[in-house]
């Protein structure tokens, strides 16, 4: 991940975000100071379309939304709904499936279910605020191919297509 202050210019980074405290965790104390920071470097959200699956904990849903990103959260519209369903509204909505749960890397690739692209988040013992944070820094510059799945880590993120049949 990059170090706070620094510039990235091939990700067009002000490099506004704020610092990390001594033991890695975000100096972030409300959601609201990202969103500050993001909407002054003048950067744009994606236009895609996304769908959270239970699994995402509330603040870092509300936090994308706080950031312009559209988004749908299963808890809310239809908590309860099985994997398989969930991907199948994706689907039908067009959406991209956000999720930080494994299960739905098998059912796309093991059982071939059609789907709008998956982001896997594996950025366990992180904070809401530091998900929040590493997610808006990865969807300024990528989003999954339409049959793919975008895996996010603390320190790379990585792409694998699944294509039908």
């Amino acid at each position: 991940p990059r170090q706070a202050g620094r510039r990235h210019a091939d990700r067009g980074d002000p490099g506004r975000l704020p610092a990390l405290d001594p033991r890695g965790r975000a100096r972030i104390h409300r959601v609201r100071t990202v969103v500050a920071a993001f909407r002054a470097s003048g950067l744009k959200p994606h236009r895609r379309k996304f769908l959270a699956d239970e699994s995402l904990e509330g603040r870092l849903i509300s936090g994308l939304v706080l950031f312009g990103y559209d988004i749908e959260s299963v808890a809310e519209a239809r908590p309860g709904l099985g994997d398989s369903a969930v991907l199948e509204l994706a689907r039908q909505q067009k959406r991209i499936l956000m999720t930080a749960d494994k299960d739905f890397a098998e059912l796309v690739f093991k059982q071939r279910a059609a789907s709008c692209g998956v982001i896997l988040l594996r950025l366990r013992h992180w904070n809401a605020s530091r998900r929040l944070q590493r997610m808006v820094e990865v969807l300024r510059v990528e989003v999954p191919a339409a049959d793919g799945l975008m895996v996010v880590e603390p320190t790379r993120v990585r792409h694998r297509s699944f294509g039908p049949g």
